[in-house]
């Protein structure tokens, strides 16, 4: 999950390698009274010490992959971490991050990605991807205003094909789509409901296939199918309010 893969859609011009890689254990120390979890309105220079500090504690973190852009016009240039609020204009951090956590014997380890977009040295949009105790993901998202569409969709591009394993947890699809409409983005939360309907879709074929595991598993699947079953609902409903723009529903 962590190698590049060919073919990048995003149009990225790379220059100055100490732009791409960080180490949390180098990390300084989080500022008194400043909240570890990245918030709308934080500058790139609160966002870059929040980092290795926005996950629960426990697992060992590391943060492998830096990338702060310049995004204003193609293609995105690289900029030095150090310099990146004085780019003006709009910029983007992704970063790539993996997590290791014991428990006895047991090692659970799990690799994810965030992104970010600043305009005017302020955060307006993140999709970050923290991690709990036990590396599970703990999902933010805000999504990016309307007229910032566009860069939101080649960040998700980007960070989609670099890390394909990397996916959205289904039980997250229902606030990501309530905060899409209340961005004025009714399509992109109607295709947080249909990606809902796949996934439900997906875990009862698997549940009613006998040759795809024991009768365990499959009642695992039968059970993780009912419990996003009224997150849908919920979802569906919002998108059904006056006002929500999302259209003819069935």
């Amino acid at each position: 999950m962590a190698n590049a893969r060919a073919g990048l859609l995003v149009p990225l011009a790379l220059a100055g390698a100490s732009a791409l890689l960080a180490c949390a254990s180098a990390a300084p120390p989080l500022p008194a009274g400043l909240a570890p979890e990245p918030a709308l309105g934080d500058s790139l220079e609160q966002l870059l010490v929040k980092l290795p500090h926005a996950d629960e504690a426990g697992p060992r973190v590391a943060l492998d992959e830096l990338r702060v852009l310049a995004v204003d016009r193609e293609p995105w240039t690289s900029l030095e971490p150090a310099h990146g609020a004085a780019a003006g204009g709009r910029v983007a951090v992704v970063a790539g991050r993996r997590c290791s956590a014991r428990a006895g014997l047991r090692v659970t380890r799990a690799e994810r990605a965030s992104w970010f977009l600043l305009a005017a040295n302020a955060l307006v949009a993140f999709d970050h991807d923290g991690f709990s105790g036990t590396c599970a993901a703990q999902a933010r998202y805000e999504p990016a205003p309307r007229a910032d569409v566009p860069v939101e969709r080649m960040l998700v591009r980007y960070v989609t094909q670099r890390w394909p394993d990397d996916a959205v947890p289904p039980e997250t699809r229902l606030p990501r789509g309530r905060k899409l409409i209340a961005r004025g983005r009714p399509d992109d939360a109607r295709a947080e409901l249909d990606a809902l309907d796949r996934e439900i879709a997906a875990l009862e074929r698997r549940a009613g296939d006998p040759d795809l595991g024991e009768a365990a598993a499959r009642e695992a699947w039968r059970e993780e199918a009912e419990r996003l079953r009224p997150l849908r609902a919920a979802l569906h409903h919002a998108l059904r309010e006056p006002g929500a723009g999302g259209g003819a529903l069935p």
